[in-house]
C-alpha cells in the first residue's frame, strides 16, 4: 500500500468508533508509566461462562465447559512498549468459551525499560509454567498452541523458533493476529506518510527501537529478535496469520509468507477489509479469528488445514 489511508478505506461499521479512539502520547515516558493505572479504571468486560484466575505472570481463562485438554498460550500486543494481559480479557474469554479450551495470557516486561530479550524470556517462562502445571490444570502438554496480536504475535513467532531450537516438548500451532514480525518495516521511512490508523510506522519505529535498544534495520540482530529474519524454517508448526487490508503490517506479513512459501513452509493467511477490530471480511462475511481458527486442540494438523480451508476466508499457500 502506497496511498495515504483515508476514512473511506475503513469499514463503514467502524468509522465512527475508530474516530472516537483517543490519540495517546505513546512516546511519552510519563504516559507509559501511568497507563497501567489508567487501564485499571476501564470497566471489566463480562466474560459469560468463563472464569479468570490472575497470577503475577499470567491470567488463566477457563470455560465452564471444557471440551478438550488442548490449550492456548496467548501474548498481548502493545508495540512492545505498552499493555498487559488484561487488555485481552474479552478476546481470551471468547476464545476459551467458543473453543472450549483453557487460555493462558502471559504478562511480560515492557520496553524501553526492559529491552530484548526480557519480554521473550518472560513468555518462555510462562510456557514452562504451563508444562509444569499441565496435570493440575488438565492440559495436554502435546496440544498447546501459541498465539498473539501485534507485538504479541511477534513474540509468539519468536518463541516458536526458540522452542524449536531448544528441543523438548513443542507447540502444536502458532496463531498470529497482525503480528510485528519484521524490524525492516520500521526502517522504511516512506511508510510514515501513509498514516495507518492506530499504529503508524513512526510509532512502529519507536516500538522497535525501544525493544532492540537501537534503530531497526541493522544488518545483524540477536537470535529471535525479529522473527521474519529467522532463516531456518524447518520443523515449525502449522501457522495461521490474520491481517487487514489497510494494516501497516499487511505487506510485511505478505512478504514474510511469500518468503516462507519459497522455502517450502506452509501457512494459512487471512485478511479482512477494515482495521484489526473489523467485523467483516473483504467479501462481506463476518470476520472473526476464532471462527476461522483451526480445531486443532483435540485433532491433527491435517484436520486443522482442512477445516480452515473449508471456511472460505483463508488463502492456503
Amino acid at each position: 500500500m502506497s496511498a495515504r489511508v483515508t476514512s473511506e478505506m475503513i469499514n463503514p461499521e467502524l468509522r465512527d468508533a475508530l474516530a472516537k479512539v483517543p490519540r495517546v502520547p505513546l512516546k511519552s515516558a510519563l504516559f507509559r508509566r501511568i497507563a497501567p493505572y489508567l487501564m485499571k479504571l476501564r470497566p471489566a468486560p463480562e466474560l459469560p461462562e468463563v472464569s479468570v484466575s490472575v497470577r503475577r505472570s499470567n491470567r488463566l481463562y477457563r470455560p465452564n465447559r471444557v471440551r478438550t485438554r488442548g490449550a492456548l498460550l496467548w501474548i498481548h500486543g502493545g508495540g512492545y512498549i505498552i499493555g498487559s494481559a488484561a487488555i485481552d480479557d474479552a478476546l481470551c474469554g471468547q476464545i476459551a468459551r467458543e473453543l472450549g479450551i483453557q487460555v493462558v495470557s502471559a504478562e511480560y516486561r515492557l520496553a524501553p525499560r526492559h529491552r530484548y530479550p526480557a519480554a521473550l524470556d518472560d513468555c518462555h517462562e510462562v510456557w514452562r509454567w504451563m508444562l509444569r502445571e499441565a496435570d493440575a490444570l488438565g492440559i495436554d502438554r502435546h496440544h498447546i498452541a501459541l498465539g498473539g496480536m501485534s507485538a504479541g504475535g511477534g513474540l509468539a513467532a519468536a518463541l516458536v523458533h526458540r522452542l524449536r531450537d531448544e528441543g523438548g516438548l513443542q507447540r502444536v500451532a502458532q496463531l498470529l493476529m497482525a503480528p510485528m514480525l519484521h524490524d525492516l518495516t520500521a526502517a522504511r521511512r516512506e511508510l510514515d506518510e501513509i498514516a495507518h490508523p492506530m499504529w503508524g510506522n513512526d510509532l512502529n519505529r519507536f516500538g522497535w527501537r525501544s525493544y532492540l535498544g537501537y534503530e531497526p534495520g541493522a544488518s545483524t540482530l540477536p537470535d529471535y529478535a525479529s522473527p521474519a529474519r529467522c532463516g531456518d524454517l524447518s520443523n515449525l508448526p502449522p501457522t495461521w496469520i490474520g491481517v487487514t487490508s489497510i494494516e501497516l503490517f499487511r505487506e510485511e506479513e505478505s512478504l514474510t509468507q511469500n518468503g516462507w512459501k519459497r522455502r517450502g513452509f506452509r501457512s494459512l493467511w487471512k485478511w479482512c477489509q477494515a482495521p484489526r477490530t473489523a467485523s467483516r471480511h473483504g467479501d462481506g462475511t463476518p470476520c472473526s479469528a476464532v471462527h476461522t481458527w483451526p480445531k486443532l486442540f483435540d485433532g491433527s494438523e491435517t484436520s486443522w488445514t482442512r477445516s480452515s480451508a473449508r471456511a472460505g476466508h483463508v488463502r492456503a499457500s
